[in-house]
């Protein structure tokens, strides 16, 4: 007679919301990496901020210039971006700020 079994990891100390902690199986887990801040400009000044992983990001890259439409899958689901009306991509870095200026 088995019962739930033991219970599943936490996210060890140290990991912050820039990476995630994908359990495989029960005590067992790996670290992903985390996803790409990136912001889209559009011509008539529009922005939209997105979450992507590298390889959703490379692909972006390789589409632009490019007419038709390209599909991104999104931290917060599939979007899909005129190529012809996109007029820059910027992906933020990996530094974390606090506060509004440098000391």
């Amino acid at each position: 007679m088995g019962g739930p079994g033991p219970p599943r990891p936490l996210a060890p100390r140290g990991v912050t919301d820039e990476r995630r902690l994908a359990v495989d199986a029960p005590g067992r887990g790996t670290l992903m990496a985390a996803p790409s801040r990136v912001s889209v400009g559009f011509q008539g000044g529009q922005v939209l901020a997105l979450r992507v992983s590298d390889e959703q990001l490379k692909a972006l890259h390789k589409s632009l210039g490019s007419s038709g439409w390209h599909q991104l899958e999104t931290e917060d689901g599939p979007v899909r971006l005129d190529l012809a009306q996109v007029v820059y991509v910027r992906v933020e870095g990996d530094d974390q700020r606090v506060g509004f200026g440098a000391a």
